[in-house]
């Protein structure tokens, strides 16, 4: 099941509506109580670390939800449309939480590789054959999806960054979502957090 899309943007627009709807999709898919808050809070969450990490976007909100109660609350943003952009986009993040500081920095991190990737395959012709080589239009798709896992990271840190670690483990959306999913395609970059109920 798919929820319908709204459009949300660094506003606030829209935001009232996609909290709503995860509470409806909650109460559709007959969580408790509880649950259908956590899945709204989930949503806010997700909204203010978009804002947080990107400062201006328009982007869209949807949730998908799979057979083992399994949810997946998306949220894109077209912070890529222009690439001249991309230090406004990487110097956009102030905060004085420490955890919250490393978790915008590695987002705009994953982002900022991404960038990296396109600009050369889009100003290098053999890296573009390579990419057809490969099945892919550069001009109409753009690179394939990059993905960064919050959990994964994590789970792969060395014993020596144990206070990273820690501080980590305190980010809100690492408390109560399952996983936090960074994401590129094409001129969107996606944040989705991961919820099992």
């Amino acid at each position: 099941m798919t929820t319908d899309t709204f459009k949300v943007d660094g506003n606030g627009n829209g935001w009232e509506e996609a909290m709503n709807e995860a509470e409806h999709c909650g109460n559709y898919c007959g969580l408790a109580k509880n649950d259908t808050l956590r899945l709204r809070l989930l949503t806010e969450e997700l909204l203010s670390l978009m804002k947080s990490t990107v400062g201006k976007f328009n982007g869209n909100f949807w949730i998908e939800k799979n057979e083992d109660n399994g949810f997946k609350i998306h949220l894109n943003s077209d912070v890529f449309v222009n690439l001249n952009q991309r230090e406004e986009l990487l110097s956009a993040a102030k905060t004085s939480s420490k955890e919250k500081k490393n978790i915008f920095l590695m987002i705009k991190d994953v982002w900022k590789d991404y960038l990296d990737a396109q600009s050369i395959v889009l100003s290098d012709p053999d890296s573009q054959m390579q990419v057809s080589i490969m099945g892919m239009d550069v001009t109409a798709s753009g690179l394939p999806l990059y993905s960064w896992s919050l959990n994964n990271y994590i789970n792969n840190m060395p014993d020596t960054k144990k206070e990273e670690k820690d501080e980590l483990e305190k980010f809100i959306l690492k408390s109560i979502a399952d996983d936090l999913l960074v994401s590129v395609r094409k001129n969107f970059a996606e944040l989705t957090a991961v919820k099992k109920f």
